[in-house]
């Protein structure tokens, strides 16, 4: 019974270490060794003896440096990491020996640059002061005071950063067949890295490209990004994020013992860093070209249309060209209306769809018909309503009184006239037959589509001329006895004129005098030849 509770218990702590094995980090660890070398270059005044170091080198062959100089250098220990050094000292680290060359440096060998580093770390983490020491290497000297100054008056950080410019908010415009930002750059101190872009309620299709138009989804952090969107994507905003994984170089502390120093090298490290919220904004707008046009393809002033969608109402009028514009219309699918038609046409009141692309210009032609009527007289006899006189003639006249139409009335007595819109007047130029022409100028105007204007024109008969009856003939007594009785006749003549008829007959003027001279002729000689018998 105890063998088996001690298998259970014993099972319990192997799972257990093996879970606490995986849980926890593994703490890193640097076995390193030590390298002498000659060396009479200062003096510490405070403990009364030379100072002296080794060159400390990792199984990696990094250069290590002392932390603490009281200790001896390791030589094959197995020191584990314990974090990071202060910046001062990484400050050190970074503008020394080995990140530069001993030329670099203005020394002469790697020894006095080696030596002047470790100095130089020691006064950056407190172990030792500049005003301890007494010089007996000027070189050596000079180069410890440089990198101590460094380390005070730089403000490099071994925390990596990430900044990624530009920071404000982006509007992406039309290059072809996308909306593109401008170029996004990541800014860090680290020596290498990369990153992805996490774009958060982004439009579908969006693509992400580096300065040489390549596609990717992972760069590297010496590489520019834009966003690209379809340009037929609605108007909006989204945000994005950069997420790195960025190596810099960083002072990691090994930990000795208490006979071992404590130190410290430059190595590169990784970490993840996640850069704030960046914001792209699009308009995806377009234009909306409207030409009006009449039926000669002339152009149209002062038509009104209404533009509409869902999101958008607005009212447009033709200008001087026949032509209304709308600029930087958001992109979609339009409806437009003709609300008011220009001056003397007819409403077209269908709806036309059109579709507004971005950074492209709709157009949108239409036509109107003019709007047309009809005049309609109808010419009478003045004296009866009834009678229908055919034959008048009627000519039309615009507005500036020039003759447009002319025409007669027919058996009916009615002239018609189709006409476009406008103002007109109109009067009699030639009368029927056996009517006085009327003078009077009528006026009227065509105002809607297929109005009847209806005008009755009255015009009264030509008066008759009475015509003088026949001569006498003269008897013997002196008496003048009437002849044959002469009727007038009424002759179909439109300038009214008189013309008398012959005696016995219808003649000329002359022959009629010259009939009556012959008559008084024979009369007189017979009443003379009469009075010479009665004297006989």
């Amino acid at each position: 019974m105890k063998r088996k509770m001690v298998g259970k218990w014993f099972s319990f702590l192997s799972a257990l270490i093996i879970l606490l094995g995986i849980a926890m980090p593994q703490v890193k660890a640097e076995v390193m060794n030590r390298e002498t070398y000659k060396m009479d270059w200062s003096y510490s005044n405070s403990k009364h003896r030379e100072i002296k170091t080794e060159i400390i080198k990792t199984d990696s062959g990094s250069i290590a440096y002392c932390l603490t100089p009281d200790l001896r250098s390791p030589n094959g220990d197995d020191l584990p990491e314990m974090g990071k050094t202060s910046d001062a000292v990484y400050r050190v680290l970074l503008n020394g020996y080995p990140q530069k060359s001993p030329s670099e440096l203005g020394v002469a060998t790697v020894e006095e640059a080696h030596y002047a580093t470790q100095l130089a770390v020691w006064i950056a983490a407190n172990e030792l002061t500049v005003e301890d020491l007494v010089a007996k290497n000027e070189r050596v000297h000079n180069l410890m005071k440089r990198l101590v100054e460094a380390s005070k008056q730089e403000t490099g950080s071994q925390d990596v950063f990430l900044k990624v410019n530009p920071v404000d908010p982006q509007t992406a415009t039309q290059k072809g067949d996308y909306l593109e930002t401008g170029f996004y750059a990541v800014q860090t101190h680290a020596v290498s890295g990369s990153y992805t872009i996490l774009p958060e309620n982004a439009p579908k299709g969006i693509r992400i490209v580096n300065e040489n138009g390549e596609e990717k989804s992972i760069l590297s952090i010496d590489e520019k990004f834009k966003i690209l969107i379809p340009k037929d994507t609605s108007s909006g905003n989204f945000k994005m994020k950069v997420k790195s994984t960025l190596t810099n170089l960083q002072a990691i502390a090994f930990k000795g013992s208490e006979k071992v120093q404590n130190t410290t090298v430059l190595l590169q490290r990784n970490s993840e860093k996640i850069s704030t919220d960046l914001v792209v904004n699009w308009e995806s707008v377009g234009f909306l070209k409207i030409m009006k046009l009449g039926e000669k393809k002339e152009l149209l002033k002062g038509a009104v249309f209404e533009v509409s969608n869902e999101n958008f109402k607005q009212n447009v009028t033709t200008n001087d060209k026949g032509i209304a514009e709308l600029g930087n219309l958001p992109i979609g699918i339009y409806s437009v209306k003709e609300i008011q038609a220009p001056a003397g046409y007819v409403l077209d009141g269908s709806t036309k769809k059109i579709e507004v692309k971005t950074g492209e210009t709709a157009v949108l032609e239409l036509k109107n018909e003019n709007i047309k009527g009809e005049l309609e007289i109808t010419k009478v006899d003045i004296a009866d309503g009834n009678t229908k006189l055919p034959n008048a003639e009627f000519t039309i006249y615009n507005e500036q009184g020039k003759e447009v139409v002319k025409g007669k009335t027919n058996e009916q007595g009615i002239a018609k006239f189709k006409l476009p819109y406008g103002k007109y007047t109109y009067k009699e130029t030639i009368a029927p037959n056996g009517y006085v022409i009327n003078e009077e100028t009528f006026s009227f105007e065509i105002k809607e589509n297929g109005e009847i204007i209806k005008h009755i024109v009255k015009n009264k008969k030509e008066e008759k001329v009475s015509l003088p009856s026949k001569p006498n003939k003269p008897t013997p007594s002196g008496e003048v006895k009437p002849s044959v009785d002469v009727k007038p006749v009424q002759q179909s003549n439109t300038h009214n004129e008189v013309r008398l008829p012959a005696t016995g007959g219808v003649g000329n003027e002359f022959t009629a005098l010259f009939v009556l001279g012959i008559g008084f002729i024979i009369a007189g000689a017979y009443v003379l030849r009469m009075k010479n018998r009665k004297e006989m």
